[in-house]
This record gives structure tokens, C-alpha cells and sequence, in this order.
């Protein structure tokens, strides 16, 4: 019987400690591994927002690339293909997914580039390595080959994919 006393005495102890101790908590420090799964998941939902901005547009038909970029020659030009170290013209327009028009289309936005030389987003540089002089084109570029995790903090938010319409000089 002392025994059964003694036992409910300590869980009755234990049981009526103050509430002031803070709970504790597990610290889980960051690993490569988390870190690649975690852009993983992220990299496909970015891809599946994308896609439902490509599949909206019925009358599109967008290629991927090996780098996650999708593209889409409308009109052909009759030019010569691009090489690194070549420089273009761009007439271009910029569009996030979400509608918010970066730059218009226009004689404004016209730049002249060294291809290669990371004068432009990395997506942007690589697509029109598969592109001729004169084509006009459509091209969807994921955050990881654009302005990545920060954004250009500007006019580009964080993690944005964009959506580009250009036009390459002869």
C-alpha cells in the first residue's frame, strides 16, 4: 500500500508542475537535401502554373526544352541561325504570368545583345541559341532560368516566371 501512495504522490507531482516551462522544441537545421526538395517542390508548381497559362491559350503549341523553358516559333524568319557570341537585336515584350505587363512590345524595347555574354535572363540567352534571325517567338521562361528567388527587386517579384514575346533582328 505505501508503495501505491508513494507512486500517486509522484504522478501527482509531476502532474502539477508550473505552467511557466516553455515547451521544448526540436531545431532542425537545413540540409542539402531539404533545400533540393524543397525547389523541387516548388520548381513544379511553378511548371503546373506554366502549363495552365499555355493550356488558356488554345491555339498555342509550346515546346520545352532540357532547361525547363517552353517556346514557340509563330512566324519564321528567313535569317541565319545563332551562334554564342553573336550579337541580336531583340524587340521584346515582358509579361508575368499573372497579366502584369513589365514592357510593351514597342521601338522602346529594343536592345542589342551578345549572346552568350549573360546580357540577358539565362533562359532568354539559351532559347534563342535554337532560334533564327527574323523568327518571331513566344517563350516562358521559370524563375530558376530568370530573375530567380529575389526577383530583380523592382518590377520583378521573387520566384516570377516570365513570359516574353520576341521579335530577333535580321
Amino acid at each position: 500500500m505505501r508503495y501505491i501512495i508513494s507512486l500517486l504522490i509522484v504522478v501527482v507531482a509531476i502532474s502539477c508542475k508550473s505552467g511557466n516551462e516553455k515547451p521544448t522544441q526540436k531545431v532542425v537545421k537545413p540540409t542539402k537535401e531539404n533545400w533540393i526538395e524543397a525547389n523541387r517542390i516548388v520548381a513544379e508548381k511553378e511548371n503546373e502554373l506554366i502549363i495552365s497559362f499555355i493550356k488558356r491559350r488554345k491555339d498555342w503549341n509550346m515546346l520545352k526544352t532540357g532547361l525547363g523553358v517552353y517556346y514557340e516559333v509563330y512566324k519564321k524568319g528567313s535569317g541565319s541561325k545563332i551562334h554564342v557570341g553573336e550579337k541580336i537585336t531583340l524587340r521584346y515584350s515582358l509579361i508575368l504570368l499573372d497579366g502584369t505587363v513589365i514592357k510593351e512590345k514597342s521601338d522602346r524595347n529594343v536592345v542589342t545583345v551578345e549572346v552568350g555574354a549573360g546580357e540577358m535572363v539565362r533562359g532568354l540567352d539559351k532559347t534563342v541559341l535554337i532560334m533564327n534571325r527574323g523568327d518571331k517567338a513566344r517563350v516562358i521562361i521559370p524563375s530558376g532560368m530568370g530573375y530567380g528567388a529575389t526577383g530583380n527587386r523592382k518590377d520583378i517579384p521573387p520566384r516570377a516566371a516570365l513570359f516574353y514575346d520576341i521579335e530577333i533582328g535580321m
